[in-house]
């Protein structure tokens, strides 16, 4: 089910031009990283991905903190941040 979505979604991911950063973890046994985050960030024109060490799924919940970081040091150096 997954793949199909990703596959019916895949053509319109090259129009998204924001910055996006996906956020994964490494033990997530419910969307592996390969056939998910890591492919989508390949086909993101202007995607990072952070991957965590000994993380499942749903990382914003298992692993606050360590998500809070990686958005805090998105921030420290976006534009936004120059112009304080």
């Amino acid at each position: 089910m997954i793949d199909s979505f990703f596959s019916a979604q895949a053509p319109k991911y090259a129009q998204i031009v924001a910055p996006t950063t996906i956020i994964s973890g490494d033990s997530d046994e419910v969307l592996s990283n390969e056939t998910n985050a890591k492919r989508i960030a390949k086909v993101l024109p202007h995607a990072s991905l952070t991957v965590l060490r000994g993380v499942g799924h749903m990382v914003q919940y298992v692993a606050s903190a360590r998500v809070i970081q990686v958005i805090g040091k998105i921030v420290d150096t976006s534009v936004y941040a120059h112009q304080r």
